[in-house]
Parts: C-alpha cells; sequence; structure tokens
C-alpha cells in the first residue's frame, strides 16, 4: 500500500510546477497585452547581454580578466573565462550555440516578470487562506473557494470565490479585517445573479479619498485638471484631445468636476470665451459664480433647459462662420490661423491689418446634465431643442478644429438617453460609479465604473484611448 502511494506526491509536484507555469504564462499574456511589463527593469538586463553574446563582447571581456589577473597574480586562473564556454565547437556551430542562448537572454525578462508575479499570485492564496480561516468565513465547516484572481489594471484585481452558503453580508462585516490580513483595500464586493459566487475587488495601492488642486494657475492654454492617479496628478489639454464626456449616477460628482475644470479655465485662459449651460435650473452656475466672481471672468452663463437650447443653437451656427473663416484663411485649425495672422502682422511692421477679418478666440462649452436635450421635456419649443441636438452633433465632430470644444455631463450616455454620434465624438471619458454593469459598459466600454466604490465621492475612471485608469477627482472649493 505504501508503495501505490509514493507516486502520489510526485504526482502532486509535478501537478503544481505545472500550475504554476500556467499561472505565469497568463500573468504574462496579460502583462503584455496591457503593456504592463517594465521592460526598464526586467528586459533591458538580458536585452544587454544577449547583445554581448552575439557580438562576442565576452571574449573580450575574458581578455580583459586574464590581463588582469596576470598583472595581479602572475598567473592565467582566468584565462578561459567566457560567458559562452569554449567546447572546442566548429564556427557554425558555436554560432548556433551563441544565437540560441540569445534568443533565451532576449526573453528571460519577459518570462522572470511572468515567474514574479505568479509567484506573488500563489503567496497571496496562501494569505487568503489564512484571511478566511482568520475571519471565520465559513458555513457547515466550508471555507469560500477561490475560482480566480485576475487583473483589473496595474493596481486594482477581481478576486472571485464561490462561497458555499457564506453570505455577501458576512463578507462585508469582515471587510476590514480582510484587508488587513491581505494587506489590501478592498474597494467593492459584488454579487451578482448566482448567489453561490461573490467577487471582491480590490487595491494593491489605494488612492487619497480627498484630492485638492494645488497651483490651478499651472495648467494653461486649455489644459484641465481631471485628478489624481497612480502616478500622480492628470491633466489634459483640449486643443490635443478636443472634447470630453463626463458621465456617471447622480451623487458621484460630475458637476463637481464640471465647476472644477471650468474655474480653471476661467482663471488661466483669459482671451477665450466660456460657456457654462446648466440644464439643472441653477444650482450649479450659482457655486461656479461664488467661487470665479473675484476673477477676470470670462464665463457666460445660461440656466433653465429652454435657455440653454438657445444659446446651444446659437453656437452651432457660429461654428459655420468660424469654418468659413479658416477656409478663407487656408488653415487648417485655430492654432494654424493664429500663427498666420500673427505672422502677417509680423510682416506688416506690427501693425494689425484684421479690421476686416473676425479675430476667433478659443471657446469652451460646459454643458451639466445634456440629457435634457433628449427627453421630453413640457414646454419646451421642439424646433429649439431639435436645433440644439443639431448644434451639439456639428460642435462635437467640427469643434474641434475650429478651437471649439465640449465638456458633457450626463448620468448614463447610451442609446435611450443620449446621441450616440456625439458620443462617439468625444474621445476622453471620465466616468463615476455606474450603478449596473450595462450602464459602465455603456460608458466606458468595460464594467470598470461599475467596480468602483460608490461610497468614495470623487472616485471615479478616466479612459482616453484603450487604457481605463482609477483616479480621485479633484474637489471644488
Amino acid at each position: 500500500m505504501e508503495e501505490n502511494e509514493k507516486p502520489w506526491p510526485l504526482a502532486k509536484r509535478i501537478g503544481n510546477v505545472i500550475q504554476f507555469a500556467w499561472s505565469a504564462t497568463q500573468e504574462l499574456y496579460h502583462g503584455i497585452k496591457k503593456d504592463r511589463v517594465p521592460a526598464h527593469r526586467w528586459c533591458i538586463p538580458g536585452i544587454v547581454i544577449a547583445l554581448m553574446v552575439v557580438l562576442h563582447w565576452d571574449e573580450v571581456i575574458a581578455r580583459s580578466m586574464v590581463s588582469l589577473s596576470i598583472y595581479l597574480f602572475g598567473s592565467e586562473a582566468f584565462s578561459r573565462i567566457h560567458l559562452v564556454p569554449t567546447l572546442n565547437l566548429s564556427p557554425y556551430t558555436e554560432r548556433k550555440v551563441r544565437h540560441a542562448i540569445a534568443y533565451l537572454l532576449l526573453f528571460s525578462g519577459w518570462v522572470a516578470w511572468g515567474l514574479y508575479r505568479a509567484w506573488q499570485k500563489n503567496s497571496f492564496l496562501d494569505r487568503l487562506t489564512d484571511a478566511l480561516g482568520a475571519a471565520r468565513l465559513l458555513c457547515n465547516g466550508r471555507y469560500p473557494a477561490f475560482i480566480e484572481d485576475v487583473e483589473i489594471d496595474e493596481h486594482s484585481r477581481r478576486l472571485r470565490l464561490r462561497t458555499y452558503g457564506v453570505t455577501k453580508s458576512e463578507f462585508l462585516a469582515t471587510t476590514e479585517k480582510l484587508e488587513a490580513l491581505l494587506n489590501v483595500t478592498i474597494v467593492r464586493i459584488i454579487q451578482e445573479e448566482d448567489k453561490g459566487i461573490v467577487d471582491i475587488v480590490y487595491s494593491t495601492q489605494d488612492l487619497p479619498r480627498i484630492a485638492y488642486l494645488e497651483r490651478a494657475e499651472r495648467f494653461d492654454n486649455g489644459k484641465v485638471p481631471i485628478g489624481f492617479g497612480h502616478n500622480g496628478d492628470l491633466a489634459v489639454d483640449l486643443r490635443h484631445v478636443g472634447h470630453i464626456l463626463v458621465a456617471g449616477q447622480t451623487g458621484g460628482g460630475k458637476s463637481n468636476s464640471l465647476k472644477v475644470m471650468t474655474s480653471t479655465l476661467a482663471q488661466n485662459n483669459p482671451n477665450a470665451e466660456i460657456f457654462f449651460l446648466d440644464f439643472k435650473g441653477g444650482m450649479e452656475s450659482a457655486d461656479l459664480k461664488n467661487e470665479v466672481g473675484n476673477m477676470n471672468c470670462n464665463i457666460v452663463y445660461r440656466e433653465g433647459s429652454e435657455a440653454c437650447a438657445k444659446k446651444l443653437s446659437d453656437l452651432g451656427e457660429a461654428l459655420k462662420g468660424r469654418l468659413e473663416v479658416l477656409a478663407k484663411a487656408s488653415a487648417s485649425n485655430l492654432d494654424d490661423y493664429q500663427k498666420k495672422q500673427t505672422a502677417l502682422i509680423c510682416q506688416n511692421g506690427g501693425e494689425d491689418l484684421r479690421q476686416d477679418t473676425e479675430v476667433l478666440k478659443r471657446q469652451f462649452i460646459v454643458i451639466d446634465e445634456a440629457a435634457q436635450l433628449y427627453v421630453k421635456e413640457p414646454g419646451l419649443d421642439r424646433d429649439v431643442v431639435n436645433n440644439a441636438r443639431v448644434a451639439v452633433n456639428r460642435i462635437a465632430r467640427q469643434g474641434r478644429a475650429a478651437g471649439v470644444h465640449l465638456i458633457v455631463a450626463t448620468q448614463k450616455p447610451d442609446s435611450s438617453s443620449f446621441d450616440q454620434t456625439v458620443k462617439a465624438n468625444l474621445p476622453a471619458i471620465l466616468c463615476f460609479p455606474m450603478a449596473t454593469q450595462a450602464a459602465s459598459v455603456a460608458a466606458v466600454g468595460t464594467k470598470r465604473a461599475y467596480e468602483l466604490n460608490p461610497d468614495i465621492k470623487g472616485r471615479a475612471v478616466w479612459k482616453f484611448g484603450p487604457s481605463v485608469e482609477e483616479i480621485q477627482t479633484y474637489l471644488f472649493n
């Protein structure tokens, strides 16, 4: 009987090795796919050594060591040292050996990173087992079983467990103990239709729960502050981004972020025209007026659905004239137009000859709760609303080149409450917590906004391009 049991420990070890190798492969695949392998730390050393092998620099090093050993010790003890040992191989075979070693070294950094991440994962699972036991999360003598632990982004992961009868409320009650035992910050505990499975979204490096904007004057020339991320302050230049969509459920922080962006634009762009259109009736614009009232303010306010819709219609019509001015000057965009006008003034000895030419200023249009344009509101002139919808669509498509930029806020930018043509032309997205996975997917293309902790005011995800980054937006004060 003992002889029959001997192979099982060996088989178990082989299975563990295979499982570890598969885990390392998965980590490496996701790391390369999402461009998160720190090549400067893990890959460059192997690449440098591979280059040394291919160029026979190991022989140069060996000769240098021989010379040094003779000088110091009077012997040739190190005379046959090479990175690639001399094995009396033919030149062809030695070249093949060198190339094989070089290829191994080239990929050694990626492989080492995958193995390191797999080791981290296994260490976490060991801590998880101990943590579940210490927190007494069991039902009928069984602890929750591990299903998977997948990466969401560089600092966040999603742990999926089979509960075996342990309820979501029991997990919530032991959140602080689990955080202490696992040395992570639990962002959210989610349980969907299948009550036998629970998802624990956790962060290995948490963000501050309140972020204050410091030195707002540094965000000039169309730059707007977005929030504080894992890599520090995050800001974007609207001249390059074009337009921003701000989404999220009520109370998440949309209006707060709009006011931060608008006040920063007003402070640092005195020659621009800023329009704050408050479809909610003036509550948000009142706070903004109190904050920027002492500035040399260039903000035009409109409050209420009818006034905002009329202003949008006017701005849409004005865009046609701006595009005609650019075409007449043979300018591709507003920056190009302004450079040509400046050059024209210099050619004429500093005299401004633009009396017959419209002087175009950059425009920033901030819309709070744009969904009001797409719902039936009693008492509103439908022609005015339709013209406003057309204007928003036109500005989203053509405004960037003409120096007209949109910052549009809405709760749910889905097809039932928002023009999807407009959304397609708003490349940058700031999304606060969403109540459902479907709403999150409609906003940012993934369920990342659904995984945010709704109890942290101002927590959001930022998407520009393929990556989605969690940030803490700045507090308006």
